[in-house]
């Protein structure tokens, strides 16, 4: 659904708390400051062109969800390409931004806040689902039912691109330890804001994804640095077909 003279509709507002992580309210605080990716992932952008071509009569009918989407770089580059974009987010405040952005170039993507653990799409909507490490933001009983939420809205033989965080990073970070693997109020050399994040090992997105319902897994491993090669940040690129 698209509201074509005020530009992206937001469908839903309300208190979303992402189990563990941050609140509606620090999200917005976040957001409100200005914080914004000025440019698309080059992954996500891979993951798109490499998967549907960039001719715009191929891609028009593709429905592709920005799975927390911020403020909205990677929503902006799929609207632009021409898929038919849709964004979602805890936050009001990032949507809001998302909106913004869009309307600059007449636009269009169907944006919703909300919960993720209630997403509100139909069954076997969505050709993709593009996640840029936000899931990621979660205690590992919320990551597993959003997965299942995610395949459930994906179509048969529908796309699911995530970037995580890998466990390989979990020295970096400062914070109280929630579970395994997940700190709370982290700080640190990766994220210098305060909240929850879980750093998944291999086998744990393989048993995640599989338990999710997914049919096929293509994992790979990303590794780049920073402060001269001091500092090395490593995530799991996941791609999963339903």
């Amino acid at each position: 659904m698209l509201n074509k003279n005020n530009g992206p509709l937001i469908v839903e507002e309300i208190d979303a708390n992402h189990g563990g992580g941050y609140s509606e309210d620090e999200w917005n605080d976040i957001y409100e400051d200005g914080y914004l990716a000025s440019w698309p992932s080059e992954n996500v952008v891979g993951f798109a062109l490499r998967t549907y071509g960039n001719k715009k009569k191929t891609i028009s009918g593709v429905k592709i969800l920005d799975f927390g989407c911020g403020g909205g770089n990677n929503t902006w580059f799929l609207a632009k390409t021409g898929f038919q974009t849709y964004g979602c987010d805890g936050s009001v405040a990032a949507i809001k931004l998302t909106r913004k952005r869009l309307r600059r170039e007449k636009l269009y993507a169907n944006l919703w806040v909300g919960n993720f653990l209630d997403l509100k799409y139909h069954d076997n909507y969505f050709d993709a689902i593009v996640d840029h490490y936000c899931i990621e933001a979660n205690v590992i009983p919320d990551v597993a039912a959003i997965l299942e939420k995610c395949h459930r809205i994906l179509k048969p033989g529908g796309k699911l691109f995530r970037l995580m965080l890998s466990s390989d990073n979990v020295d970096m970070m400062e914070g109280q330890q929630i579970e395994p693997l997940t700190f709370s109020a982290t700080s640190g050399t990766i994220n210098a804001r305060k909240r929850t994040i879980h750093f998944f090992n291999k086998a744990e997105v393989r048993e995640l994804i599989d338990q999710a319902g997914f049919r096929e897994l293509d994992l790979n491993y990303e590794v780049f640095s920073n402060k001269g090669g001091t500092v090395k940040v490593t995530s799991h690129i996941v791609e999963a077909t339903k």
